[in-house]
């Protein structure tokens, strides 16, 4: 609870400190968001189509078989620091709670709040951050279960005390998948808390850039650093995450600016595919 009533605080100081008063907001139909619902999935899946977003799917594995035989020494550091210092761990405590639901909380409260509120641009802030939470929120879970990468957690234990012995190995990839039909969405990769929070965050910091906002970056940072010292994520996890939720967020928010701006597509690509969705219609075509 008190982590909630510290981020919220955050929140509520930072946003009006960094809003800039427009006399004349544009007053657009609040219908809009019903329109980007479908659109954005739609551009979504015309990105995933480039080359160039398998290019990043691509370096996100390269990076992360790569560093991974840094991983054990990366847990058991952030376990050192932990350890030396209480008020270390209280701030981390605190933080961690403010990556997991209370975040999510704040999110569907402000997107609800901002409907009542004749402010184009907070509104904007207020549903996109939404979306990146569902859009981002969904990828992760799928790759959870593709994955299914070992927690530092899943190592082995003590047949009697249940203690952990050792942490568990850190290529043990799709190790975890099969619980369901849909694979283990509680698997380590990528890191949920990081995904969600790192993307909320980057939006507001883009529609309102400010150190105040900026310094809201402390409350995804402390989350995932406690996320490593009680052996729940690798640092692989933690920056891939990281990177799902801000790509995300930096394009719903590049692509809503743009619409807002009068390009329609919303892409700012002249050429390529585009995949356009409607509640009863769809279509697939090319621009040269």
């Amino acid at each position: 609870m008190r982590t909630y009533l510290l981020a919220s605080l955050l929140l509520a100081c930072a946003l009006p400190a960094t809003a800039q008063t427009n006399p004349e907001p544009l007053h657009i139909e609040r219908t809009r968001f019903l329109h980007w619902a479908y659109q954005d999935l739609g551009a979504i899946g015309s990105e995933i189509a480039t080359p160039r977003f398998a290019a990043y799917a691509g370096g996100a594995a390269a990076f992360t078989l790569g560093t991974a035989w840094l991983d054990d020494d990366g847990v058991r550091q952030a376990q050192s620091l932990y350890g030396k210092d209480d008020t270390y761990q209280e701030v981390l405590l605190f933080l961690d709670d403010a990556g997991g639901p209370p975040m999510t909380q704040i999110t569907l409260g402000l997107a609800g709040a901002s409907l009542l509120i004749p402010d184009t641009k907070f509104q904007d802030a207020a549903m996109t951050s939404l979306q990146t939470l569902i859009y981002a929120g969904l990828t992760g879970y799928a790759l959870k279960g593709i994955i299914g990468r070992a927690r530092p957690e899943d190592g082995p234990r003590d047949p009697e005390t249940n203690e952990l012995l050792d942490l568990a190995d850190p290529y043990a990839f799709f190790e975890t998948t099969g619980k369901n039909p849909f694979g283990d969405g509680n698997s380590s990769y990528p890191s949920g808390h990081a995904i969600s929070s790192f993307g909320i965050i980057t939006v507001w910091a883009s529609y309102y850039p400010h150190p105040l906002t900026y310094a809201l970056y402390a409350i995804p940072t402390g989350a995932v650093l406690n996320r490593m010292s009680a052996n729940k994520h690798w640092p692989t996890d933690i920056v891939v995450g990281a990177v799902i939720g801000i790509g995300t967020a930096r394009f719903l928010v590049n692509r809503h600016k743009a619409i807002q701006r009068g390009d329609l597509a919303g892409n700012g690509d002249p050429s390529g595919w585009d995949f356009d969705m409607a509640p009863t219609s769809a279509r697939l075509t090319y621009t040269f």
